[in-house]
């Protein structure tokens, strides 16, 4: 329960609804507040923090940048400095002078909560760069927070996820050449070459920062982005200003597409039909069916065998995960798109869209944007603990570009936890050096255990969503699988679950499907019903 004794879920119902949320969020203010209030240190908290002792903890440099401000606005930040419960820090022009260990960079304006430097220090130890969650002063206070993600390079060149707040190590701030310039470029550069370098980068999820002004990233900052990305890749605008695209240049691999099918006659041929409507790029078709008996489906297996024109394998009553190792086993292929009959292509380079992030470095699959048979967002990467389970950010709401954070969620090539076995692209040598899907799964969640496997062995699950696809069908449900799925997926997400989707945050409300705060932040085991049972 939030301070004011309010229950989260009736904030919910009555401050929703309908009501606009502000420029860089769908938050409504009251709602944000009351997070706030719930989710800030008590004084008697602060007093204790001013008390402790912090001998050999890390000093820190402060840096305030931007020539002719306000002497209002420095102050404001000053005032936040000297607030804090913290006290082994220092002011620094010079940042080759002095003995600090760690060095921020903040503008005139933007203030630190009281007990900021203290989390800091806190969570310092093996860590060479430390960045927490922000928001922004308005005309009626603190509002639009920015909840940020795991610290990710697939993520960052897409956009400056890490914005402000980011204190870093003096071996890391001198290895990457400090601070260059003061716009939110030269943030976003710096930024940049500090992720890219850090040995160990670490999130606060607490909003520590706020920012007097919002500072927004240029499409001059292009110069920034190209130096960080790999040699192999190139770089365009992205889909908002502020935001890039980064794509890896890919000769033309052999793509097998293997497709999940049993007594679908009319969805495969509308999917085979679009896929040859959206033929940039050559694929091998390859249908894995699981025992179908329908005389058109038959009928139709021999007609494309005739011509040529797919491979069928007869896996009997299989499970879906059996069904597609079997296919990929007999696939020749550099990378395999595994799919269900019941989607349907609608970028006409779909093909190539998935290839430019599964050939990047580091990656091992890629997802489209997923729209359910009425336009609306299905799913744009999975995030583990919605609902208990497993969800997508916006499932449901309208494929608009929307408000910032929409636009970061949707629009945006990013990291997941996850993607979805409705269509989902994976390097052929990923996939076998994994160990293929696991196939105690029946039908349902062997898309998620494999792609935290993959996560585990060093290898990325990339949303990219300029791939379109459209289902015919729901994701489908792990609450409503077969019991051994269901107990399978526990085992698999309970880890995740404990803590929260690396890759979503853990203030965001895991009960609703649009990322909204939670007043009381906890993890989303606490939703799920196998975990609640116990």
């Amino acid at each position: 329960m939030s301070r004011s004794g309010k229950n989260l879920y009736t904030v919910l119902k009555t401050l929703l609804g309908e009501r606009p949320g502000s420029a860089l969020s769908n938050e409504p203010r009251e709602l944000y507040r009351e997070y706030l209030e719930a989710n800030s240190p008590t004084p008697e908290i602060l007093a204790q923090q001013r008390q402790a002792a912090v001998n050999g903890l890390p000093i820190f440099a402060v840096a305030i940048v931007g020539e002719g401000a306000k002497q209002e606005d420095i102050k404001r930040t000053k005032d936040s400095l000297a607030a804090q419960t913290y006290s082994r820090w220092e002011f620094t022009e010079n940042p080759k002078a002095g003995e600090w260990q760690f060095i921020m960079y903040m503008w005139p304006g933007d203030t630190l909560a009281p007990h900021a430097l203290y989390e800091y220090a806190m969570a310092a130890e093996g860590h060479d760069l430390l960045y927490c969650d922000e928001d922004m002063l308005g005309a009626e206070g603190r509002e639009r927070p920015a909840f940020k993600t795991a610290p990710d390079m697939i993520t960052e060149l897409s956009y400056d996820m890490l914005r402000s707040g980011v204190a870093v190590s003096r071996a890391l701030h001198t290895a990457v050449g400090g601070m260059i310039g003061e716009s939110a470029d030269d943030r976003y550069g710096y930024n940049l070459r500090c992720l890219k370098n850090a040995a160990s980068p670490h999130h606060i999820p607490k909003v520590l920062y706020t920012c007097g002004e919002y500072r927004e990233v240029t499409p001059a900052a292009r110069c920034h982005v190209e130096k960080a990305a790999d040699r192999d890749c190139y770089v365009m605008p992205g889909e908002w200003r502020g935001s890039f695209r980064v794509d890896a240049v890919v000769k033309k691999p052999g793509v097998a597409v293997i497709i999940n099918n049993r007594d679908s006659y009319q969805p495969l041929l509308r999917l085979l039909m679009s896929i040859d409507g959206a033929a940039e790029q050559k694929a091998t078709i390859y249908i894995a069916d699981r025992g179908s008996t329908d005389s058109r489906t038959l009928r139709y297996y021999d007609i494309l065998k005739r011509n040529g024109a797919a491979k069928v394998y007869y896996g009997g009553d299989s499970g879906i995960p059996a069904l597609f190792n079997a296919a990929a086993a007999e696939a020749d292929a550099d990378v395999a798109v595994f799919m269900e009959s019941t989607v349907e292509i609608l970028s006409h380079n779909w093909i190539g869209e998935l290839l430019s992030q599964a050939m990047r470095s580091g990656v091992g699959a890629a997802g489209p944007k997923l729209l359910s048979s009425d336009g609306r967002l299905l799913h744009c990467g999975t995030v583990i603990g919605m609902h208990g389970w497993r969800g997508s950010p916006y499932q449901g709401s309208e494929d608009d570009r929307g408000d910032e954070r929409k636009r970061t969620f949707t629009n945006t090539t990013r990291r997941v936890s996850a993607l979805s076995a409705a269509c989902m692209m994976v390097r052929m040598e990923t996939f076998f050096n994994v160990g293929c899907f696991d196939e105690s799964f029946c039908f349902t969640g062997f898309d998620t255990e494999f792609c935290l496997r993959m996560a585990g062995r060093g290898y990325a699950s990339v949303y990219a969503p300029r791939a379109l696809v459209k289902s015919y069908v729901p994701i489908a449900s792990i609450q409503d699988a077969e019991e051994q799925d269901i107990q399978r997926c526990y085992d698999a997400m309970r880890d995740t679950l404990a803590k929260g989707d690396p890759y979503y945050n853990i203030n965001y409300d895991y009960g609703a499907s649009k990322p909204i705060v939670a007043v009381n932040p906890a993890p989303p085991i606490m939703l799920n019903p196998i975990y609640t049972k116990k």
